[in-house]
Order: C-alpha cells, then structure tokens, then sequence
C-alpha cells in the first residue's frame, strides 16, 4: 500500500487425495493435501523505530486427519509489536491464539467426539548489544492451554543468553540458560537455542526445571573451525526421563556434541 504499510492475502485448497511427497506450500498440515484456508497479514511502520504486524489463518479438513477423526477446522491469530529505540537495543511482544478441533477421548462414547483446544501465548524479548564483543538477551513467555471440557494450564519460561566475542582471540563463547515451569505437555514452551553449524535447535520444555547450555567455537585458521557444546537440562518434579528405551534414571539429562570444519 506504501513504505509504512503492507498486506498479505493467501488462500489455498489441498484435496484430500493429493499427492505431493516433496511438496512444502503453504499449510497447517505437514502434508499439503486434505486442506482449505485463507491466510491474511499485514506489517505497518507508524515511526521509524516501530513496527506493527500480525495476521489470521483460518483453514479447515475437509476429511479425517491424525487428530480428529471426523472433519474439523480451525483458526491462527499473531500480533506482534517491535520496537528499537536504538541500534544497539531491540524488544518485541508477542500474542497468539490458537485454536483447533482435535479428537475428545475423555467421553464414554464408544468413538471420540471433536473437542475444540485453546492455546495462547505471550512472549516478550529483548537483545541489547552492550559492545562489539558483548550480546545480551533476555526472553519471557507464559501459555495457557485448555480445551471446551478442561480446565486451563498454564506454562512458563525465563530465558538468558549472552554472546561473547573477546577482541583477540578467534573465539565465541554462548551462554544460555532458562527456568521452566509448565502444568502438563500441553502447555509446553518451544525456545530457540545456539547449536552447532547446519544444526537447528528448538527444545521443548515441560515440567519444572532448568536449562543450561555452553558453545564454544574456536577458529585457529581461515581454513579451520572448531564447535564444542554441552548441555544439560534439570528437573524438580520428577525422578525419571523419558519412557521405554529412552528412560534416563535421575533428574537430569545432558549432552555434548563436537564439529570441525575445514575449509580448502
């Protein structure tokens, strides 16, 4: 519309019988097929240092799909605020509500009935650049889940990164660490985490309990770097980890990865 405003208007429909193995369009499902919707979105830029964007999703499943055995539909809204009254300071804040119909297994009938699951969200976030060799930021989220029938649980999450860059030495260092307190797995919290090259992090958190985590990467010559991290997640409110082959006994779980690359 101009410089300070735009729009973005999308609508799609996936038969259900469509066939796509490498296909990524646009979507709610993994898979784009059995889907209709309309996406709209927007981001306006009153002043210079502040934006304001958002948009609504509404699709529906014309069949079956692996939550709900019965036709189903559902809505995506986000708004979010970004504001930088510096170069050196950047925050934003963060709404969403989602909502779909998924399968109810609570009831006594003998097939599921379609209950509709509620889940907001509220995050805040904030890097500010103290110097060329210090990165700070500071993350909070809170969510609520709950469905027509149950009552809401709630999550959240307080998480702090710092990246250090000495002016000297070929080296970065990554400091994150989080506090985590979540009512159930339906109130989990997703949160990015630094992770070795070509690697993407993204845990999850649910329970209660902490989350620490170093990366070094060290470059001794243009032709050669190095990746080094450890983590290790706490919980207080359980004494077991994971189920079957994958239990861990304790109250704790940790990891440590490597990476070189060399360059000719």
């Amino acid at each position: 519309m101009s410089s300070r405003l735009s729009f973005n208007l999308l609508g799609r429909y996936y038969q259900r019988n469509y066939q796509a193995i490498y296909g990524k369009a646009f979507g709610e499902n993994t898979r784009n097929n059995n889907e209709a919707g309309i996406y709209a979105g927007f981001e306006c830029k009153p002043v210079n240092n502040i934006s304001l964007s958002g948009y609504l999703d509404v699709f529906s499943f014309p069949w079956i799909t692996y939550g709900a055995d019965m036709p189903s539909s559902g809505r995506d809204f986000m708004m979010q605020l970004n504001v930088s009254p510096s170069n050196r300071l950047q925050m934003y804040v963060q709404f969403r509500n989602k909502n779909k119909e998924q399968n109810d297994s609570t009831g006594t009938e003998p097939k599921n009935q379609i209950d509709r699951a509620i889940s907001k969200r509220l995050r805040y976030n904030l890097i500010y650049t103290v110097n060329e060799h210090i990165i700070w930021r500071n993350r909070l989220e809170t969510t609520w889940y709950n469905t027509d029938i149950s009552n809401v649980t709630k999550g959240y999450y307080l998480g702090q990164g710092i990246e250090i860059i000495p002016g000297k030495l070929p080296l970065k260092v990554y400091l994150q660490y989080a506090l985590f307190d979540t009512d159930d797995y339906n109130s989990r919290i997703y949160a990015y985490e630094s992770d070795l090259l070509g690697t993407f992090s993204i845990p999850v958190f649910s329970g209660k309990g902490s989350r620490t985590s170093i990366m070094l990467k060290y470059s001794p010559a243009k032709e050669a770097d190095i990746w080094i991290k450890y983590g290790i997640t706490q919980y207080t409110n359980t004494e077991t980890i994971g189920t079957g082959l994958y239990e861990i006994e304790g109250n704790h779980k940790s990891e440590i990865k490597a990476e070189l690359l060399l360059k000719f």
